[in-house]
């Protein structure tokens, strides 16, 4: 008999501690995320975002084959016959310029890998960190992957906070042609959501 009393005193204490504590989805408040993304250098960027250097600048080399990209370490590129590129631990940058959130503009640094076909469509993959300008401790890391589509990158990301940042998460797309919102105005080429779960 005391044995029975027992579990169910213990199976009382679990009930209540779950009806007590609140589940972690419901603490979870959601921030919409919206930014033009853009390697360093890209036409037109200098002219339209001047507060970002150029690709130059900040010690790499713009390219535009198989892809627009500033790269800043080439990794290992192979073309054998000049057909398929296999790319691998390619370091670019970014300029990221979120339009949701202004304090969050900044760079990415990324490492890139790919298999593409000879006209540059195919998978790619890789991971990235995200800076604020004038601070050198990274805001976000995360991975991402998608895939080419005439130069142009499509995609999924993931990535979490840092530093002061933690408890954030932030999960997105990567679209191959610009976002607009209800009212018609264009708010970037990356939407997703940032997510805050912890303290």
């Amino acid at each position: 008999m005391r044995r029975r009393r027992t579990r169910v005193s213990v199976l009382l204490s679990v009930l209540l501690l779950v009806l007590l504590v609140p589940s972690a989805s419901a603490k979870v408040e959601r921030t919409a995320y919206t930014a033009f993304q853009f390697p360093m250098g890209f036409p037109g960027t200098v002219e339209s975002f001047p507060f970002y250097p150029d690709c130059d600048d900040l010690g790499g080399t713009y390219q535009e084959t198989p892809f627009p990209a500033c790269v800043i370490e080439p990794g290992t590129v192979e073309r054998p016959d000049h057909g398929r590129w296999t790319i691998r631990d390619m370091e670019t940058l970014d300029g990221v310029l979120p339009t949701s959130d202004l304090s969050l503009a900044g760079y990415q640094k990324g490492t890139l890998n790919a298999n593409l076909d000879a006209s540059g469509n195919g998978p790619a993959w890789g991971t990235y960190t995200t800076f604020k300008w004038g601070e050198k401790d990274p805001v976000f890391s995360g991975t991402w992957n998608g895939k080419f589509e005439n130069a142009r990158l499509g995609g999924h990301f993931v990535g979490k906070g840092l530093g002061a940042y933690a408890g954030l998460h932030l999960t997105g797309d990567i679209l191959t042609e610009d976002a607009e919102d209800g009212d018609g105005n264009v708010i970037g080429n990356v939407i997703g959501e940032i997510k805050q779960t912890g303290p």
